[in-house]
């Protein structure tokens, strides 16, 4: 058996284990020659086969591939109207949720916390929830899909009347202007090299370019129009 820098080899660990009276030889250096050959007689009273073990145990480690193992994670359970009708109540004329007497909360709280300003969601069982899916889940047993739209554009009515069923286009056709805007119109810009008002509208990743106008209101009057034909009942003109 040879040892090299405290390392045992696997194939002479591996015969000393089986014959360990046995005497091995091993080259130190590339040459055939005698003298650059090392003998190392080792017997059974010498060297302890728990050491080889250990020494083969940690070689084969070293040599093992590495496996990245997927953790197992509990799952948390999906939500039923029949739980969620457990846990709450849902008035639909008001867009409240509040939890009742079989919840951890306190018995007739408001559910809900808001998010930035355009959103409330609520917890349960360890999920989170936007209210406006859950207000549509209560009453139709389903989830809101696409998305859910606010008729009036106000995100935080959940009254059942203000909500409808959307894509995400027509979702979008149904929102205010943004701050961003400078023109006062939506669908309105300013271009100042002309000195111009352009107009343009979007559909499904589609953009319309309207034209060119004298006057934002004339620009505007062209987005109102094209948003009525492309959006309907869905188009927010204001």
């Amino acid at each position: 058996m040879t040892v090299r820098g405290g390392h045992v080899h696997l194939r002479f660990a591996t015969a000393a284990l089986a014959h360990p009276t046995e005497t091995f030889l091993r080259p130190t250096c590339g040459s055939s020659n005698p003298d650059c050959r090392q003998k190392i007689t080792m017997s059974a009273q010498l060297i302890s086969c728990k050491l080889i073990k250990s020494q083969l145990d940690n070689r084969r480690a070293a040599l093992r591939p590495f496996f990245f193992w997927k953790i197992a994670v509990k799952k948390k359970p999906e939500l039923t109207q029949e739980r969620l009708q457990e846990l709450l109540d849902y008035d639909p004329e008001t867009g409240e949720f509040r939890w009742r007497e079989n919840s951890n909360r306190r018995a007739g709280q408001i559910a809900g916390c808001r998010q930035r300003v355009d959103c409330c969601r609520i917890h349960i069982d360890g999920r989170r929830y936007q209210a406006h899916q859950l207000a549509w889940f209560y009453m139709m047993g389903e989830w809101g899909r696409p998305v859910i739209d606010h008729r009036d554009g106000n995100p935080l009515n959940n009254r059942f009347s203000n909500l409808r069923l959307s894509t995400r286009s027509e979702n979008g056709a149904n929102r205010r202007p943004t701050r961003s805007n400078t023109s006062g119109f939506k669908g309105v810009a300013a271009r100042r090299r002309t000195g111009k008002w352009t107009a343009q509208i979007t559909k499904n990743g589609r953009r319309y370019h309207l034209g060119s106008f004298a006057t934002a209101e004339d620009a505007h009057s062209a987005y109102v129009a094209k948003a009525r034909e492309l959006f309907g009942e869905f188009a927010r003109t204001k």
